[in-house]
């Protein structure tokens, strides 16, 4: 073997081991959930800008929680442009897979039909505290429901959330 195929196989473990290293800082004990607040924002395709804050559960692989939504801008042309200031809850469920929370939403919390729709999101989280980029994709797709990309901090919790406390 010559030394740039030697070199090329290291490269290629040390990869594997990164990303595994990765996986295994965020993988949850079977009794304990990870609990994550996710802080950010969201824009869609029509430029408009929400304000975002979720909190995840995440036990063994499964994720559960809630995504609060508050609408900062957007243009003046847009049906929810009289809705500035507005905020909305939006249930969700999902997985979290080698590193990547996938999450739908379930349910928009009533009081908000009106403002959000339910969309699914793919989100690779850091192993640590830290930056996230994400996406979501309408569930419904219509004139008015569009992709978008969701930016900002995730922080991983020492204790639950007041949402998931009995």
């Amino acid at each position: 073997m010559d030394s740039a195929t030697l070199w090329t196989a290291v490269g290629a473990i040390g990869t594997c081991v990164g990303a595994a290293a990765t996986v295994l800082a965020i993988r949850t004990v079977k009794s304990r959930p990870t609990y994550i607040s996710l802080q950010g924002r969201w824009r869609g395709g029509f430029n408009d800008e929400w304000e975002f804050l979720g909190e995840v559960r995440i036990k063994e692989s499964e994720a559960s929680g809630r995504f609060r939504w508050k609408l900062i801008d957007c243009s003046p042309g847009l049906p929810w442009a009289k809705k500035k200031g507005r905020t909305g809850y939006e249930l969700v469920a999902g997985k979290l897979e080698a590193g990547i929370l996938s999450c739908g939403g379930t349910k928009i919390v009533p009081g908000a039909e009106d403002l959000l729709t339910l969309a699914n999101y793919t989100i690779p989280l850091p192993s640590h505290d830290g930056q996230f980029e994400g996406t979501s994709v309408p569930q419904k797709r219509t004139r008015w429901e569009v992709d978008g990309k969701l930016f900002g901090t995730a922080t991983y919790l020492k204790r639950a959330p007041a949402y998931f406390q009995d």
